[in-house]
């Protein structure tokens, strides 16, 4: 069914999940056109969380394996994503994508969503986010593994 799922359209709900079954297709976000993303590990997305005037979950995010956290912000200038970021925090921007749920990512971890969109889809303002990641991190509010500066965002 796969070889020709673009000739032949999918008609019932049966028929979308038999295509499903067999190969399980995601949704991908392109960023770098409105919208971007930071990943960040759990420990620095949870100190966030419990430390900004406006909760981060009140904002779309995304779950992934290995305690990683995804947060859509709105769109930012190249600038922005030149600024030094913890270890193990950076940047997706400038035609990455972000797996949407429930896009698998492994043979058998998928995507979920830690808060998923509320259908307004408001998303954080970039430069405050980054202004709090690097401020809590020259603090010693957290410590993400790594070396200091390693994760300078590639755009």
């Amino acid at each position: 069914m796969l070889a020709t799922w673009w000739r032949k359209p999918l008609w019932t709900p049966d028929d979308v999940d038999a295509c499903w079954a067999t190969s399980p297709f995601g949704t991908l976000l392109v960023c770098g056109h409105g919208v971007d993303a930071l990943d960040l590990p759990v420990e620095v997305f949870d100190h966030l969380d419990a430390t900004m005037p406006e909760t981060l979950r009140t904002y779309p995010s995304i779950a992934l394996p290995r305690e990683r956290r995804i947060v859509l912000t709105s769109g930012t200038s190249a600038v922005l994503h030149d600024v030094m970021l913890p270890p193990e925090c950076r940047w997706l921007a400038g035609a990455r994508w972000v797996p949407l749920p429930p896009t698998l990512v492994s043979r058998s971890v998928s995507a979920t969503w830690a808060n998923p969109p509320d259908g307004q889809l408001r998303l954080p303002e970039p430069d405050v986010l980054v202004e709090a990641i690097v401020a809590d991190y020259k603090q010693g509010h957290f410590m993400p593994k790594g070396d200091p500066g390693t994760a300078k965002a590639r755009v």
